[in-house]
Parts: C-alpha cells; sequence; structure tokens
C-alpha cells in the first residue's frame, strides 16, 4: 500500500511479500517520477527470520531510485511510523534539527566536533586555551598537543582537517607552472594599472 501527499510518499513493503514477488516494489519504485515528490521514503516491515538478502535487495533498489528506507519489524511498529511522518509532514525543518546554543563555545565545539575523533571536552578545551578559532587555526601541532586529551592522532586529524582545501583540484585541473605564472603577471599588472588609475 501507498501513502502520499503533494511533497510526500510513502509506498510500504513486507519483507515476505517482497520474498514472493521480487520485482513488485522495484516497478513501484521506479514508476514513481523523479523529483514528483520532496521525501520519498520506502517502509519496509522486516517480518522474515533472515532479512539480510531481501533488505539488500530493496535498499538497493530504493537508493537509486532516491528513496530512504525505514525498517520495522512489527505492524504495530509500521503504524508508528506512518503516525509520525504524517505528523511532521507539513512542519518545517527546524522542528526535528538539533538546536545549536547561541554562545561562542557551543558554535565554536560544534564546528570542531565535526572533526573525526574530537569530542565536546576537546573542543571546549581548545576554546578555553586558545580564545578563538582563528587562534586554533594558526596554532602549530606543537601547541595543539599541549592541550590535555589532545593526543598525536587527534592532533593529526585537526591538522589535515584545517589544511584541506575546501574544493578539491585534481592534479589534471590545476595549472601548469607556465600558466601559473602567466596567471601571476597577469593580477600584478592588473594592479598596477589600478594604481596608476
Amino acid at each position: 500500500s501507498t501513502s502520499s501527499t503533494e511533497s510526500s510518499l510513502y509506498p510500504q513493503l513486507s519483507s515476505r511479500y517482497h520474498l514472493l514477488q521480487p520485482e513488485y516494489i522495484i516497478h513501484r519504485i521506479k514508476a514513481v517520477p523523479r523529483g514528483a515528490y520532496v521525501l520519498r521514503i520506502l517502509l519496509v516491515w522486516v517480518d522474515v527470520d533472515d532479512a539480510a538478502k531481501p533488505l539488500g535487495e530493496v535498499t538497493k533498489s530504493a537508493t537509486l531510485n532516491d528513496f530512504t528506507i525505514v525498517c520495522a519489524w512489527s505492524a504495530e511498529e509500521c503504524a508508528r511510523y506512518l503516525e509520525i511522518f504524517k505528523a511532521y509532514e507539513h512542519k518545517p525543518a527546524a522542528a526535528i534539527q538539533e538546536r545549536l546554543d547561541a554562545d561562542y563555545i557551543s558554535r565554536l565545539s560544534a564546528a570542531l566536533c565535526a572533526v573525526r575523533g574530537i569530542n565536546r571536552t576537546d573542543a571546549v578545551t581548545l576554546g578555553m586555551t586558545f580564545g578563538s578559532l582563528a587562534a586554533i587555526l594558526s596554532a602549530s601541532a606543537e601547541e595543539l598537543e599541549a592541550c590535555p586529551g589532545l593526543g598525536p592522532t587527534k592532533v593529526a586529524r585537526l591538522v589535515e582537517a584545517f589544511q584541506t582545501p575546501f574544493k578539491k583540484t585534481s592534479a589534471a585541473a590545476a595549472p601548469s607552472p607556465a600558466k601559473q605564472t602567466s596567471l601571476q603577471q597577469q593580477q600584478q599588472r592588473r594592479q598596477q594599472q589600478r594604481r596608476s588609475q
């Protein structure tokens, strides 16, 4: 069966039914035009003991067609999920997003905790030790390692995160040294022209 509104679609599938009719959900998923719904959730009722194979097949089909899978292990759980989906259907995203505190240390902590292995205690220690994100970014590896709780692994991950460019460039896309020099010369000429005007 399927529940839907203008912005959301929730087809439901039993794992047992999928074992009997494996093509059913694939056809149902492919029948939904891409972009027709903002949120496309496939609710799967896992009602077999060995669900690995059917879930793998369903997950592959769903992922390739921009569906999110939610698994439930009883009819009651499926019903609860549908109730939740319906309740939050027209609510703004802010209703379920994490709320960040407005103070500087909380925001700094949230940013630093994005680095793998850095926990809130480490982030607060860095904030209290260095005072600002700019000071943390300009600190040497030795200065970072002097903070309690930060060992060589965490420091290496921090330094890597700080030095990795946001946009990756491939070696083929990077300008050659001759072209780099030419670009620098063009920039210098433009700066000289601006100064003379």
